[in-house]
């Protein structure tokens, strides 16, 4: 059943970017990237609970996979405390590189039935 859910919230997700367009993080000793000074990570965990949309974001984690869309690509990024989507107009990085990433938290809207199981993700700005 959770697969199933997730498959829904990825779908969603690919078709809206498609269509649309539209605290530290601690070390993990799994070969992230060095910090760049002045630049405040947030991690994964912490951006999902707080929900603060359209709020300007760094993250950084290892990618662990990328899906196409329409004139656009997404990738997902993992760090030690979750997972988190970004959706990008650039070329998505390679499956196992790890990236540093600055851009704006965005949540999209599935609803199923009276349920929502809309879903954070990140548009991304710049890759660092």
């Amino acid at each position: 059943m959770l697969g199933k859910i997730q498959a829904i919230r990825l779908s969603a997700l690919m078709l809206v970017a498609g269509v649309v367009g539209c605290s530290p993080l601690p070390r993990s000793g799994a070969g992230m990237l060095i910090l760049r000074p002045n630049v405040d990570v947030t991690n994964i965990q912490a951006l999902q609970q707080e929900q603060q949309l359209d709020r300007v974001v760094h993250i950084q984690g290892k990618v662990v996979r990328q899906v196409p869309l329409v004139q656009k690509q997404a990738y997902e990024i993992k760090d030690r405390t979750g997972s988190i989507w970004i959706v990008t107009q650039k070329q998505a990085p390679k499956s196992g590189e790890a990236v540093l990433v600055k851009g704006k938290v965005r949540y999209q809207q599935i609803p199923i039935g009276s349920q929502d199981l809309g879903e954070v993700y990140v548009e991304e700005q710049t890759k660092l």
